[in-house]
């Protein structure tokens, strides 16, 4: 563990980076291939990486801060740079919050809207990686497929 808070160092430093990195290599696509969908009803990278965005400020904003989250459509998002733009002080908010978990956060607990429980912050926040990581496998996979030589994204 971190030396004060609940996820450890080397955690907070993949979720601060991953997205960025994945952006970064979205930049070699060739025109049309940041919107490209391997099927009609499944996302682009671009519509992937907006709903992990998204997901993010529902979590944070709405969930654990109890106000209201932004949504945002894809298509307004022509290129990795203006996501990138838009992401970084979301993804900055995620990773202060996660910074400052401490052992309260496994006992405090947030409702959760349309949903007849509660999770506890820690939960909340183990969810947010997870999720982070299996949207970064479907990137990676449809990076791939198009042609992009990815690197290690593991988190060590």
């Amino acid at each position: 563990m971190s030396a004060v808070g609940l996820i450890p160092e080397f955690v907070l430093k993949a979720v601060s980076e991953r997205p960025f990195q994945l952006l970064e290599l979205c930049r070699e696509l060739p025109d049309g291939w940041w919107t490209w969908q391997p099927h009609p009803e499944v996302r682009s990278i671009r519509g992937i990486l907006v709903h992990m965005m998204e997901a993010e400020e529902h979590w944070i904003a709405r969930v654990v801060l109890g106000g209201t989250r932004r949504e945002w459509e894809p298509s307004g998002f022509g290129s990795p740079d203006a996501l990138a733009a838009v992401w970084r002080p979301v993804r900055a908010r995620t990773v202060e919050w996660l910074a400052s978990l401490d052992e309260s956060a496994r006992t405090e607990t947030r409702k959760l809207r349309g949903h007849p429980y509660e999770a506890t912050l820690e939960t909340i926040a183990w969810h947010l990686v997870t999720h982070d990581f299996h949207h970064k496998g479907q990137v990676c996979t449809r990076l791939a497929m198009l042609g992009v030589e990815v690197p290690d994204l593991d988190i060590i």
